[in-house]
């Protein structure tokens, strides 16, 4: 498939005035906050912006034309990325339109369904998936500016390197084809020569920029880059040890109803969430199982046929009814892991590099506010960029920015990380403090805060909430970090047995 660039298309009625100069900002990633960030330089910069979006994925809205890969996972918009997406006037009815309600939270314990005490506004605002979001944004943003001048879009596009000394950012050289896979990703060397480019050679494509803005994820090359320039930079990247499935199942019988937010306790931890529909119309929901690595169930793993799965899931969740289809593409896929990233700051001051979402803060998803923070990330490098005049005002703007986003990202990490612990003590632990912490705040609501799950959900600043529990998050984390330390000893134990075992039987007999 050939490269894809937008850089035209229906103009909005007010088109900006551009700047005699405008700063050249270059996103790398057209996730929800890239697109965010670009929708809110173009809206409110008064043409004093000039944006180029580089993503190594297909447009979203062409992904969404095929049948939705089962590895779709669900995303909820809570309060903190709802805050974001409603600064943008007509953005949010767009956005709500492909999501799902969920306003029902149950859980499924001891064989029975139990309902979980919550007010509605403590429940995600919709469940929608990354590509129906983003295709919901793309939407909007190309409707208003794609033919404005100050808007360039490329896909298929994968960015290799960063020079923060000279301020430029180099791209694969342009392939005749490659191979997709059902997310709407391609090969390794797909690319598009649009926009100002300084140099084309054989190693790739190169641009300059006043302003390149890493929201490409957890392996992010933004990210790489300033790793190599900076000192001061430092992070700490590592497997949080969580492993889990994802498939998309039809609404599951009466009493399940397809706005319920199902939570499964027990061995494998699962999940069922609200759905956006299929191509035919058909209602669909989520379906999730999960475990930790050092706790893999036997059983599951067993599986070796379609067959085997329906018959372990029907015996594990009788009341999911789940589709030999839907077995076999939980058995056949590829296992998702967590990464959890903390970088110490979140720029660059000289390069003028600047990172948002899992390129500068990864997490689990135990708190389902990865996007949303991301979200929220777009909306204040934003609002302190759209406060500049010149380029020459950049560093003061990326240092505000690290320094109102940092302590948000380190919080989300580690109250992420205090929702999933790792041993069996730690989980009863976790389910008892709900329990007492929620019951005291209820009675004394001046003197106890509310339960981790309910301040996050209400949109509270995330930092407040991890000072508001300190004692309780770090005992987690130290329970976690114990856990650790036990598996690798027991597996680096197992290695050399192993390694012992395959000597003693090559050994000549009777040496």
């Amino acid at each position: 498939m050939a490269p894809c660039t937008l850089f035209s298309g229906p103009t909005s009625a007010n088109v900006p005035i551009i700047h005699p100069k405008p700063t050249d900002v270059v996103i790398i990633g057209a996730g929800p906050g890239g697109l965010l960030l670009a929708l809110y330089l173009l809206e409110k910069g008064q043409g004093r912006f000039k944006v180029s979006i580089h993503e190594a994925r297909e447009d979203p809205r062409e992904t969404l034309k095929r049948p939705p890969s089962p590895r779709r996972s669900p995303l909820g918009i809570w309060h903190r990325g709802l805050a974001a997406l409603q600064r943008i006037e007509g953005l949010w009815p767009r956005v709500n339109a492909v999501g799902a309600p969920a306003f029902v939270c149950k859980v499924w314990v001891l064989g029975r369904f139990l309902s979980v005490p919550h007010r509605a506004e403590d429940s995600p605002k919709i469940v929608t998936d990354r590509c129906a979001l983003c295709a919901a944004m793309m939407d909007l943003l190309l409707a208003r500016y794609g033919g404005s001048g100050l808007l360039d879009i490329t896909f298929d596009q994968r960015c290799t390197s960063v020079d923060l000394r000279t301020r430029s950012v180099t791209f694969a050289a342009p392939a005749p084809s490659a191979d997709r896979n059902s997310e709407g990703q391609p090969g390794p060397d797909q690319a598009s020569d649009v926009g100002e480019w300084n140099r084309t050679n054989g190693t790739g494509i190169t641009k300059r920029y006043d302003l390149i803005v890493g929201a490409d994820g957890v392996h992010s090359v933004v990210r790489q880059g300033i790793v190599q320039s900076t000192r001061r930079f430092d992070f700490e990247q590592r497997d949080i040890g969580w492993e889990w499935l994802v498939t998309r199942v039809p609404v599951p019988p009466p009493p399940v109803k397809g706005d319920w937010g199902l939570i499964v306790l027990g061995k494998p931890f699962a999940l069922l969430t609200p759905g956006c529909p299929s191509l035919e119309g058909d209602s669909q929901m989520n379906f999730v199982i999960g475990w930790t690595s050092h706790e893999k169930p036997p059983e599951w793993h067993a599986c070796t046929t379609a067959e085997d799965a329906k018959a372990y899931l029907d015996r594990a969740y009788p009341w999911l009814n789940i589709p030999l289809k839907s077995a076999e593409a939980l058995l056949k896929q590829r296992v998702n892991t967590s990464m959890q990233l903390k970088c110490s700051v979140y720029h660059d001051t000289e390069g003028r590099a600047v990172l948002i979402g899992d390129a500068a803060h990864a997490t689990s998803p135990t708190l389902g506010q990865g996007c949303n923070t991301a979200l929220e990330d777009a909306a204040t490098l934003a609002s302190l960029l759209l406060e500049t005049e010149t380029v020459s005002e950049l560093p003061d703007a990326l240092e505000s920015y690290s320094g109102l986003r940092v302590p948000e990202g380190h919080a989300l990490v580690d109250v992420a990380e205090s929702q999933g612990p790792m041993d069996r003590w730690g989980v009863i632990r976790n389910i008892l403090n709900m329990v007492w912490q929620t019951m005291l705040n209820r009675l004394f609501p001046k003197l106890f805060p509310p339960h981790i799950l309910i301040s996050v959900s209400a949109g509270k600043p995330l930092s407040e909430i991890y000072k508001a529990n300190k004692g309780f998050v770090d005992s987690v984390l130290a329970s976690n970090q114990r856990a650790v330390r036990r598996l690798t000893e027991k597996r680096n134990q197992e290695r050399t047995d192993a390694m012992l075992a395959k000597r003693f039987k090559a050994a000549p007999a009777g040496s």
